[in-house]
């Protein structure tokens, strides 16, 4: 039931995206400056920002929280790479190899 009231949520942000009533003017002016085709824009973007931290607070999967590798040095830095994406964590190449991957070497 969830998720079925979340899509009709995102359906709905989705829906009031397509303002075809305010194209052919821009009056009137919102705050007595600001076309009323932008005013509304303004205000959907928040409406798409509050949408997207209930769908973070609601709809994140769970199974992405938890950590991929244990291994720590005494430095409290994961070693080793990640699974997920095959990429180095961080920690785990030495200062030198660091900035070579960063383009700084010989600079």
């Amino acid at each position: 039931m969830k998720k079925f009231l979340l899509f009709l949520l995102i359906a709905l942000v989705y829906l009031a995206h397509q303002d075809i009533w305010n194209w052919r003017s821009a009056e009137p002016l919102f705050l007595g400056f600001l076309p009323v085709g932008l005013a509304y824009h303004a205000g959907y973007s928040v409406l798409c920002a509050v949408l997207m931290a209930v769908l973070v607070k609601m709809a994140w999967p769970k199974h992405l929280e938890t950590p991929e590798n244990k291994e720590e040095d005494s430095g409290g830095v994961k070693q080793g790479f990640s699974e997920s994406a095959g990429t180095p964590l961080a920690g785990s190449l030495p200062a030198s190899r660091v900035e070579d991957k960063a383009g700084l070497a010989g600079s």
